[in-house]
């Protein structure tokens, strides 16, 4: 409700009426239902405040635990220099890893008069993620095939384990937010096999050359068990007429296409 002073100043001294007072309304009435309805607006754009400011602090707190993922990924658990001549070093920081390969290649560079090695190429720093690191050390048991004189056992797995929970929550989100329902993933340029091709033709035929007439197919994409234990996600074909009858694999999809199509 918005009313003027002189609006109001009318309305109370009965001079005007409101173009929506209600039959049988009072006045006390129709402010009382104005005021209400001010109320009820009023607190519906408190609550649409709550919630957007509560968007934006999961949006906030979401980017902070993917930038502390994001520093993570970038400090790893050290970091290491190397070029082919046998210099394999550890740093505890990425500027002396970096000064360290400079170094390296100032000094092919000292023999470069006589023509730069094919060796600097391979000069590199970068960042240690994981380390191969002992697990599982016990006793060793009479189960094991290990050599006399050996008393313990031990294997050997990559270390620490590499967890992005934020980021891969946000990338499922833009997924799902970039294919629309109905729609996926597909590559820009499939390569048919010989084989792909002869089941285009087993399931919709060829004129009539091998395997009869053409008839009308059913292409889609997704996840095909083909009763061996392998499961096949990719672009499949169909006879549009029988599609219980079997289908046949045209082109198989990358995991990375997968995820994209579940999410």
């Amino acid at each position: 409700m918005k009313l003027t002073l002189k609006e109001m100043n009318g309305l109370l001294n009965g001079k005007c009426l409101p173009s929506d007072l209600l039959t049988g309304e009072t006045l006390a009435d129709y402010l009382f239902r104005k005021f209400d309805e001010a109320r009820q607006q009023l607190e519906e754009s408190h609550r649409a405040l709550r919630a957007e400011t509560t968007a934006h602090e999961n949006t906030q707190m979401q980017m902070e635990k993917m930038a502390a993922e994001n520093a993570g990924l970038k400090a790893g658990i050290g970091f290491f220099s190397y070029d082919s001549s046998g210099y394999y070093e550890e740093h505890d920081t990425a500027e002396k890893a970096a000064a360290f390969a400079e170094d390296s290649i100032s000094e092919y560079r000292d023999n470069a008069p006589d023509g730069w090695s094919d060796e600097v190429e391979s000069v590199v720093w970068g960042v240690i993620m994981q380390r191969a690191t002992m697990t599982g050390l016990r006793p060793v048991t009479e189960d094991d095939n290990v050599a006399p004189g050996i008393e313990e056992w031990c294997d050997y797995t990559l270390l620490p384990g590499i967890e992005t929970p934020a980021t891969d929550a946000f990338m499922d989100d833009v997924w799902a937010s970039a294919i629309p329902e109905g729609y996926v993933l597909v590559p820009q340029e499939m390569h048919l096999s010989s084989e792909a091709m002869e089941g285009i033709c087993y399931h919709c035929g060829d004129g009539d050359q091998k395997f009869g007439e053409f008839t009308d197919g059913l292409l889609f994409v997704g996840d095909v068990d083909y009763g061996d234990g392998k499961n096949v996600h990719g672009l499949h074909i169909a006879t549009a007429d029988y599609p219980e009858e079997g289908c046949a694999t045209i082109c198989e999809f990358a995991a990375q296409l997968r995820k994209g199509v579940q999410s």
